[in-house]
């Protein structure tokens, strides 16, 4: 049964110089009511192909809108989006996570408040940067007193809410990421997602990056300071003040459960004990991409999620128990003195520590040659 749904909402006031995200630039109304209209579309075609691989929706655990800046469907338009997802047997359960991505700027209390009687119970906040000057590195067009009157409205409010931040941007040898985390702390988020910048090939300021060692730097000491905050790692880049708080939809992506999906580009899939069905939906029509991922492809998949939680997981379990014991428990006793996996770690009981976040890739590595 399926239990998790992501939409994905397109549009921005603005494209980012360093996105690649899969988005468009909103200029006219017009367009949310023709995004409107697909969604009735796709909705429906996802409930044919849940069919086709014999699943269909239950009471749905989690659901997401990400873009884009979904904050710019405004509680109308959202209650229009939710409304066909209900006439097809779409609704949450009891005890369910509603998130919706929101950028500064993009709206006002009474828009928060109308979200949250429509459902939404959490919110995840594009800041990005708490300095005006890496605010326009960063090509953002919200300015610093925009971050903070959001940040007042959810704090107002007693929101539940993430805080969205971007290390490694250029000129970061100025920047003072503890002081931005600290500022931001004081207005009681729950939870905080931080990425390593990722640009796409043209990035204009790429000269500009940090090196490799500067970033590892600054996420090792972003992570020490978060967690004296209170905060748990509990993945490669997200921050939890408690586990009832860390993101239960994003989890099910790591534990290797189905997650539905909708909208221009999003991804969904169907996991099975043996294989993962995965379609992508086309840009803005009807219709979409399939694949399969099976035998070594799909063992690497379970690897990689594996890696990126700070959960404890069954290394054999996942490899196969051919997989020679000594070989591993050698790969193992490496990892421990490079300082990638906690003290105590074994093969049925590994865990990961920060360090070992940023050293996943060579990790995964490390195991090539034997799946």
């Amino acid at each position: 049964m399926l239990k998790s749904l992501y939409v994905h909402f397109p549009y921005c006031k603005h494209l980012c110089n360093y996105c690649d995200f899969y988005k468009h630039k909103l200029t006219e109304s017009s367009q949310i009511d023709t995004y409107l209209e697909l969604m009735d579309v796709q909705v429906r075609e996802l409930v044919k192909l849940n069919d086709f691989h014999g699943e269909s929706f239950d009471l749905l655990d989690t659901l997401y809108i990400g873009g884009g800046t979904p904050s710019l469907l405004k509680p109308d338009k959202m209650k229009q989006l939710l409304d066909n997802f209900s006439k097809v047997g779409l609704s949450l359960n009891s005890n369910y996570e509603f998130t919706i991505e929101i950028d500064p700027g993009t709206f006002n209390l009474e828009e928060l408040e109308a979200w949250k009687e429509l459902g939404v119970n959490r919110f995840s906040l594009g800041v990005q940067a708490y300095n005006e000057k890496y605010l326009r590195l960063l090509d953002r067009r919200h300015d610093l007193s925009e971050v903070t009157l959001s940040l007042e409205y959810l704090s107002k409010t007693k929101s539940n809410f993430s805080v969205d931040l971007i290390i490694g941007t250029p000129e970061s040898e100025a920047r003072d990421l503890i002081q931005e985390i600290e500022q931001l702390s004081d207005f009681s988020p729950s939870h905080f997602s931080v990425y390593i910048l990722s640009t796409r090939l043209n990035y204009p300021l790429k000269e500009k990056l940090p090196d490799e060692e500067k970033i590892r730097d600054d996420y090792l000491e972003v992570s020490r300071q978060l967690e004296k905050l209170g905060f748990h790692h509990y993945e490669v880049s997200n921050f939890a003040k408690t586990e009832t708080m860390e993101s239960v939809h994003n989890k099910k992506y790591w534990d290797y459960e189905s997650v539905a999906a909708v909208g221009p580009n999003a991804t969904g899939t169907i996991c099975k004990p043996d294989k993962v069905f995965r379609y992508q939906w086309k840009s803005l029509s009807g219709g979409f991409q399939t694949e399969e991922v099976k035998g070594e492809s799909l063992i690497l998949e379970k690897l990689f999620l594996a890696l990126r939680r700070s959960k404890s997981f069954n290394l054999q379990s996942i490899l196969g128990m051919n997989i020679s014991q000594q070989y591993l428990k050698t790969k193992v006793e490496n990892w421990h003195q490079l300082g990638y996996v906690e003290p105590g770690s074994d093969l049925e009981n590994l865990k990961i520590t920060p360090l070992g976040f940023l050293m996943n890739d060579s990790m995964l590595g490390d195991l090539m040659d034997i799946i």
